[in-house]
C-alpha cells in the first residue's frame, strides 16, 4: 500500500498496536522515499501528503447508480491520521493543499495542513455515526465520502530557496 503512492519507500520503523478489547487500531511508520514527490523545473517539488488512503471501512467508495432502492448502512467508526512530512533542505511550502470542514447528521470529516518548521503537518479525522439512511438521500452520502476521499488526495508544493 504504501508503495502505491511513495515509490520506493524504505521503512525505518513500523509499528503496529491491535487493541481488540477498545476496538482500536493503531498503525505508526516511518519511511524514508526518494522518490516521493515529483519534480518540475528543478525548483519545485509537487506530492501528496496523505501517503495512505483513508480505508474502505471508514469511507466506503459508492457506485454511481441511477436509481438507489436500498438504504445506505452506516457503521460508527473513528478513523484519525496524522502524517509529518520532513521537507528536503533549502525547500519551503508554496502550496498547501486546503482544508476542510465537512459535517452531516451521518459523518464528520475534518482535514488541516500546517507547516511547523521543516514539516509539513497533515491531520485528518473521519467520524461516521451508525445510521440507516434513506434511498433518496443516496447521493447527498456519496457527494460526503467523495468530497472526503479528494480532499485526502491534494497535492503540496514546496518551492526550493
Amino acid at each position: 500500500m504504501l508503495n502505491e503512492r511513495a515509490k520506493s519507500a524504505v521503512i525505518s520503523q513500523l509499528a503496529a498496536e491491535d487493541r481488540f478489547e477498545q476496538d482500536k487500531f493503531e498503525l505508526k511508520i516511518d519511511f524514508a522515499s526518494p522518490n516521493f514527490a515529483q519534480s518540475m523545473q528543478g525548483r519545485l517539488l509537487v506530492f501528496a501528503p496523505a501517503v495512505l488512503d483513508i480505508p474502505r471501512s471508514s469511507a466506503p467508495a459508492f457506485q454511481q447508480v441511477e436509481k438507489r432502492v436500498n438504504p445506505v448502512v452506516l457503521h460508527a467508526a473513528l478513523y484519525r491520521k496524522t502524517v509529518r512530512v520532513k521537507l528536503p533542505d533549502g525547500y519551503t511550502v508554496d502550496e498547501a493543499p486546503s482544508a476542510l470542514k465537512l459535517d452531516a447528521d451521518f459523518a464528520k470529516c475534518d482535514l488541516t495542513f500546517k507547516q511547523e518548521p521543516g514539516v509539513l503537518v497533515m491531520t485528518e479525522e473521519l467520524r461516521t455515526e451508525a445510521a440507516v439512511v434513506p434511498p433518496d438521500q443516496f447521493d447527498r452520502v456519496k457527494k460526503f465520502f467523495d468530497t472526503c476521499r479528494g480532499a485526502d488526495h491534494q497535492n503540496a508544493v514546496l518551492v526550493k530557496n
